[in-house]
């Protein structure tokens, strides 16, 4: 692979404002483009502070792609097992269920795996803390949550870098600047050493909710105030059996979760947001809060974990302002209800990450990177719609109650309904309009501008096997026009039985973030002339 000159006066082609999983996703993207890069990151180490626990089905789609499948394998099925073992101790059922599996000569994460589909969170989900979202009664229900705590993705996504040339992880370094021209960008910035400057053609802020990036650039960031007042901690109680059942509830003062691995509670009241929110977590408000929103007694003797949130949901109106960019939590913030920040973070750096690429390479105008904000502002906003509306949906009192009531009897009662919920909360409600087929009706090409699951194709290999050098690639019984974008467009020349059946789809172009660009049924002549147009849109021109 060749690695993108990079002049003397720069650092690095990217430089990257934070090394969560956003930034590092993103580094990774580069990283697999030749692009070179500098990642800052303030913490000397990965952050433990207790986050997310899951990723949506587009994320660990997109890992797959990049070759990551069985070292995302390998730390789901230790989350599992965790998961699994916790609960064993609670409920006896399960508890002999995983016993039998063990006498058969199993190995842990082999009884992990075949558990984890009836285990209490294997292929569920919830919204406003109803707990009754299922995969199964949605299509493609095998698109689905795959556990991985925060602190072993970001660690696997580190691991992933250790062995690429065009990246450079600056930990233990606060960005304190950001200057920009026409040509690139400078970021002053601050840490063991001393001051130091760096400078980019192209700055990320990919530095959390609080954003300095953001705020140094810019960048205007509406939204509403935020509400209430959550916890989520990882602690030990006196009689932790007080908090049982496991699981998500609503009592008379807020939301309550208790699990799924051992000691972590997660506390939501409604009483206003926190007098200050930069204030350290103490254990005595631990335990009040707990106390408030279980209406126990509960006694918090350690705390080896804990974090304040609220519900204020704002976005940045535009993802890009000259040479800076924002991904993650720099662009939109909300609450954590549904689990979509972490899945949605990593998908911005998925699209941003090939698009950037590709104009540091000049094989696409600076206008592509507009597109990122066209297709990622609505996703980020639809997120924002979607927790508002599950805050709404958890407030205490008789009238909210008896709205909760009759949700969950729409998830229960109509698949329909609960196949829309489980694929927004996903992520697999996403549609991109492609600028090329406009007026293209959605029956003819019902893929179009959606992310594309992991076909199996004839020879064993999946899709995602075919996408590991993080090009585009065209699934096809022949080349067609495409052959003139065979240095930039990988080509997999097959006939329709070669691929999984799908929706009669014959043919398939594929981004390199996953979305449909373009395809073709089984009945009828392929589109070359929009197949032409896809090409030279999302690839530059062909030769």
């Amino acid at each position: 692979m060749t690695t993108h000159r990079t002049c003397k006066e720069f650092d690095a082609d990217v430089l990257i404002a934070g090394a969560g999983p956003t930034g590092l996703m993103l580094a990774h993207e580069l990283s697999i483009a030749g692009v070179s890069c500098v990642v800052v990151e303030r913490h000397t180490g990965i952050d433990p502070t207790v986050k997310a626990g899951a990723i949506g089905p587009l994320a660990a789609e997109a890992l797959r792609r990049r070759g990551l499948g069985p070292a995302l394998e390998r730390a789901s099925l230790q989350a599992v097992a965790q998961v699994l073992g916790n609960f064993r101790t609670k409920a006896p059922e399960l508890d002999a269920r995983m016993r039998a599996l063990e006498e058969t000569g199993a190995s842990p994460v082999e009884v992990a795996a075949a558990m984890n589909k009836e285990s209490p969170v294997g292929g569920k989900g919830h919204f406003a803390g109803i707990w009754r979202v299922d995969a199964s009664k949605r299509e493609e229900s095998e698109r689905a949550t795959t556990l991985i705590g925060q602190q072993a993705l970001e660690a696997l996504l580190e691991e992933a870098l250790e062995g690429a040339p065009e990246v450079r992880l600056a930990r233990g370094r606060t960005v304190t600047g950001v200057v920009q021209d026409a040509e690139g960008v400078v970021v002053e910035t601050d840490g063991a050493g001393g001051p130091g400057t760096l400078r980019g053609r192209w700055l990320v802020g990919c530095d959390g909710g609080r954003s300095l990036v953001r705020k140094i650039s810019g960048f205007a960031f509406p939204g509403t105030d935020p509400t209430m007042t959550g916890h989520q901690v990882v602690a030990e109680y006196a009689d932790p059996d007080v908090l049982l059942p496991h699981g998500w509830r609503r009592t008379e003062n807020g939301m309550m979760a208790y699990g799924p691995t051992p000691g972590r509670l997660f506390l939501a009241r409604f009483d206003g947001p926190p007098a200050d929110r930069d204030a350290p977590v103490t254990l005595d408000e631990v335990q009040a809060a707990a106390r408030h929103v279980t209406g126990t007694d509960v006694v918090v003797t350690a705390v080896s974990s804990a974090t304040r949130f609220t519900d204020h949901a704002r976005q940045v109106t535009a993802y890009r302002s000259g040479r800076v960019l924002l991904a993650g939590d720099a662009a939109h913030v909300h609450s954590p209800f549904g689990g979509q920040g972490l899945n949605l973070g990593l998908m911005d750096a998925v699209n941003l990450g090939w698009k950037l690429a590709s104009v540091l390479a000049d094989r696409a105008p600076d206008g592509l990177l507009d597109t990122y904000t066209a297709e990622r502002h609505p996703v980020g906003a639809r997120v924002l719609a979607n927790t508002r509306a599950q805050v709404a949906l958890m407030r205490p009192g008789p009238h909210v109650g008896a709205l909760r009531d009759l949700v969950g009897e729409l998830l229960d009662e109509v698949d329909g309904a609960n196949a829309f919920f489980g694929r927004m909360l996903g992520g697999l409600d996403i549609r991109h309009e492609m600028p090329y087929a406009t007026g293209v009706p959605e029956e003819t090409m019902p893929l179009l501008g959606r992310p594309v699951p992991d076909l199996r194709l004839a020879d064993g290999s999946s899709l995602s096997d075919r996408m590991t050098t993080g090009r585009g690639i065209l699934l096809a019984p022949d080349a067609g026009p495409a052959a003139a974008w065979a240095h930039r467009v990988d080509l997999v020349t097959a006939g329709p039985a070669a691929q999984e059946a799908h929706r009669g789809i014959a043919a398939l172009l594929v981004r390199p973030d996953g979305i449909v660009a373009w395809s073709a049924g089984t009945a009828g002549e392929p589109d070359h002339t929009l197949l032409e147009k896809a090409l030279t849109t999302w690839f530059g021109a062909g030769r």
